[in-house]
């Protein structure tokens, strides 16, 4: 079953919220390239990473270190922190 989400971060973030219950403050969602995210900064790293589905690229670009958006970046933070990475492929 696959999701249509919507194109904006706010609305797919209410998505979410709504389909899901979640209270606020709870769940957070960040467009590719907003890279002042806490997520892309070592000082806020978050426990776990996971990324579904991952594609060839994405993870060539996440074990080389060339980060060029938020999905890539926020690996980056994880791994050099020693947080867990999980990934899947399609």
């Amino acid at each position: 079953m696959a999701l249509e989400l919507p194109a904006r971060a706010a609305e797919t973030q209410t998505f979410f919220r709504e389909r899901y219950a979640t209270l606020p403050g709870t769940l957070e969602v960040y467009g590719r390239e907003e890279w002042f995210a806490p997520v892309a900064s070592g000082s806020n790293p978050p426990d776990a990473h996971g990324r579904l589905p991952l594609h060839h690229g994405t993870l060539a670009s996440i074990a080389q270190g060339l980060a060029s958006n938020l999905i890539e970046r926020s690996a980056d933070v994880v791994l050099k922190e020693g947080r867990k990475l999980g990934a899947g492929s399609t």
